[in-house]
């Protein structure tokens, strides 16, 4: 069956990540990281060990944002400055998916993984207020993609895209939702099923759209979602988990949103 389009941790968890990460990230998190992992409650196991490994990936991540974040604003360097981007994107993704799998639904671990995005959402926030100059004069002639779907549902899609969105991301504030296509991409799929014998068909259509969401006072980003259907089951669904990831995430000026 086709896929919707969605773009839908142990003892030694102090000493690892205090190891890799902490002294990076007191510049951002003024030492919030580095009291976390002081506390070294246990997580035993298959989970602690999961987490562990899982979560200093997203520490080492971090800190590879926060070193070429710095370097992108001491030599005006926009392309630099997206592959820090990216490389937050990887950690918040690392995250997001330790904080969704079965092995790691422990109440403390989960607390630790919901301390580390906050800690990791700060750190981004604090690399765009710094990145300021450099977006506003790099982010100039940017513009926001043309409105191009034409369907008489358009304005119901961008409300339950909306309405999707605001259910993942209450703390988002969006700015505007674009279509840059009028053309639903729409792909036939048959596939042998030797369980049950039988040849079994989908019929899928996905129409992109863009979502603006504000980051600064000056800088907003603009995420892919999906709206996904299932023609032969009647059924649609709207992709919204596009925040991190391998998803391309453009910035553009508050002021160029129109």
């Amino acid at each position: 069956m086709k896929r919707w389009n969605n773009g839908a941790v142990s003892k030694s968890l102090g000493r690892i990540l205090c190891s890799v990460a902490v002294c990076s990230l007191l510049f951002y998190a003024n030492s919030s990281f580095a009291k976390l992992h002081k506390a070294r409650s246990g997580h035993g196991g298959r989970s602690g060990r999961i987490f562990t490994m899982r979560s200093r990936t997203a520490a080492q991540n971090i800190v590879e944002a926060k070193q070429l974040g710095a370097a992108a604003i001491k030599n005006n360097d926009i392309n630099m400055f997206n592959r820090a981007k990216d490389k937050f994107g990887s950690a918040f993704k690392i995250l997001n998916d330790l904080a969704d799998s079965g092995s790691c639904q422990s109440p403390d671990i989960q607390k630790k993984i919901k301390e580390y995005q906050q800690i990791a959402a700060k750190a981004k926030a604090i690399l765009y207020s710094k990145a300021d100059a450099l977006l506003t004069k790099s982010l100039a002639d940017k513009k926001l993609d043309k409105d191009l779907y034409t369907g008489s549902d358009k304005a119901e899609l961008k409300e339950k895209i909306k309405k999707e969105w605001m259910k993942q991301w209450p703390k988002d504030k969006i700015l505007a939702i674009t279509f840059p296509s009028n053309t639903w991409r729409r792909v036939k799929n048959k596939r042998w099923n030797s369980a049950i014998r039988k040849w079994q068909y989908t019929d899928t259509s996905s129409l992109l759209a863009h979502v603006v969401v504000q980051v600064t006072d000056k800088i907003a980003t603009m995420y892919p979602a999906y709206v996904n259907k299932r023609n032969d089951e009647k059924t649609m669904n709207i992709g919204v988990q596009t925040k991190y990831g391998a998803h391309v995430t453009p910035d553009i000026l508050v002021s160029n949103v129109k």
